[in-house]
């Protein structure tokens, strides 16, 4: 007994059909896993611009502090030279270093704070490009399930359909 042609053409419009869409789903997900992993990559690369700008911002604060610092020992140095006090020896001597002591504290804490600050951005910029490349990762899964379930599919058809057109 022969297939009839008009069931046998329909059941070959439903594979072409079939296949053609499980290929669709799966060049979607892979264009999505493809643009996810950009989203990572540009995530990275912003977070390594603001790192690296937030250093150098700290870094110009940190210059301004030390040239205030050094303007203010001057000016105490003068003060004292000007009050008739030797600036080089006893409580005037303790006073500047003092003075130039918590000066460089307060650089050392500008430095480490630019630097803290720097890496909070690197890191957050990590954790989203991890969650970039976990869209990236389910992205990819979605398009091999696209494929195992259009082969599955397509299987079902054939047998199923197959058996009564022939």
């Amino acid at each position: 007994m022969g297939a009839d042609p008009v069931t046998a053409g329909l059941l070959g419009l439903g594979i072409v059909n079939t296949v053609m869409g499980g290929v669709a789903q799966g060049r979607q997900a892979q264009a999505q896993a493809r643009a996810a992993g950009r989203q990572a990559e540009v995530a990275r690369a912003e977070a390594a611009r603001q790192a690296g700008e937030i250093k150098r911002q700290a870094a110009r604060d940190r210059e301004r502090a030390g040239a205030e610092l050094r303007r203010r020992l001057a000016a105490a140095r003068v003060g004292a030279v000007g009050a008739g006090i030797d600036a080089g020896s006893g409580s005037a001597l303790e006073v500047l270093a003092g003075t130039a002591g918590l000066g460089a504290l307060d650089l050392a804490a500008i430095e480490r704070e630019g630097g803290l600050r720097a890496a909070q951005a690197l890191q957050r910029g990590r954790e989203a490009a991890y969650g970039y490349s976990g869209s990236a990762a389910a992205a990819r899964a979605r398009g091999s399930d696209a494929l195992l379930r259009t082969g599955l599919t397509l299987g079902g058809t054939v047998l199923g359909q197959g058996a009564r057109v022939w």
